[in-house]
């Protein structure tokens, strides 16, 4: 290996790094637009990516094209956000690999043009396919709130329906609940946490409606909570009693990727077949679950 190609890959990682490190710390622990949960958004790490290697790769446009593969190793920064998991990383490196082969001169206009064109769609779909909502009052732990009062710019998921993926909870006593549970009969599933002000200041309505409806045969009603702490959840339980079933997720963050969880609370109606729509009013939930009972 010649010394330019050494000093070009070193120069590539380092690039890499600075951007990285730069931009996550503009997302994740600046972010000045005020982003509402920012760790949950894919388009971010995929932007994060192709600009990365986008600078490293014409820092390295005359390296062949068997060293490039050492320019990924910095890639093992996306698992301290927890963005590093299947199937979500092939697609970051496939936004590295084609942003890599936009910075090669030995490839067409065309070929570079294509390539373009695939990390835009691909971003693009990222980013319209989560809701995007920005905090116009920041929650105050040091007030004693944890409300915080968001704009939706946009939310393309309200209204679609969606299969529910094999993804395993817990109850009460730590048996495993299968989504695949809810199959059958109508559900209405409510998306919570006992840290979520807006979510506890609607127990009470969610209760009612639960009351409402428990004559209904064809409606259950399922509570999913993604509480860090168990003992919390436990401790609402048995100081409040609520009705439906009650469940956890094993690991909060793979619930909150494998559910698409942007915001709390949030709405699922899941039909027999598996089919749910989701919904960020109880409101709106509720009036969807009556259509389908009436």
């Amino acid at each position: 290996m010649k010394q330019t190609h050494v000093l070009r890959l070193l120069a590539g990682l380092l690039s890499t790094v600075a951007v990285m490190a730069a931009l996550f710390y503009t997302f994740m622990f600046w972010n000045p637009l005020q982003i509402y949960h920012v760790n949950l958004l894919k388009w971010i790490p995929i932007l994060i990516c192709a600009l990365s290697l986008g600078a490293a790769g014409y820092i390295n446009r005359e390296t062949p094209l068997l060293l490039l593969p050492v320019l990924f190793l910095p890639f093992a920064v996306f698992d301290l956000f927890k963005f590093f998991y299947l199937p979500f990383v092939l697609v970051l490196f496939a936004v590295g690999s084609l942003t890599l082969a936009v910075t090669r001169p030995e490839l067409s206009r065309s070929t570079k043009v294509l390539a373009t064109t695939s990390i835009v769609t691909i971003f693009a779909f990222f980013l319209f396919s989560q809701p995007l909502r920005i905090e116009t009052t920041p929650a105050s732990p040091a007030a004693g709130s944890d409300l915080a009062v968001v704009h939706t710019v946009w939310d393309f998921t309200e209204q679609k329906r969606r299969t529910l993926p094999r993804h395993v909870l817990a109850t009460p006593n730590g048996q495993d609940f299968p989504l695949k549970n809810l199959r059958g009969k109508t559900h209405l599933v409510t998306i919570w946490a006992t840290w979520c002000g807006p979510c506890l200041a609607e127990k009470p309505d969610l209760e009612q409606l639960k009351a409402d409806m428990a004559d209904v045969q064809s409606v259950g009603f399922l509570d999913l909570s993604i509480d860090e702490e168990a003992s919390a959840w436990k401790t609402y339980l048995t100081e409040n009693n609520p009705l439906g079933q009650q469940v956890i997720a094993r690991s909060p963050d793979e619930t909150r990727r494998a559910l698409d969880i942007g915001a709390l609370p949030l709405h699922f109606i899941v039909d027999p077949d598996g089919q749910y729509r989701s919904f960020s009013s109880l409101k709106q939930a509720e009036t969807a679950l009556r259509d389908v009972d009436s």
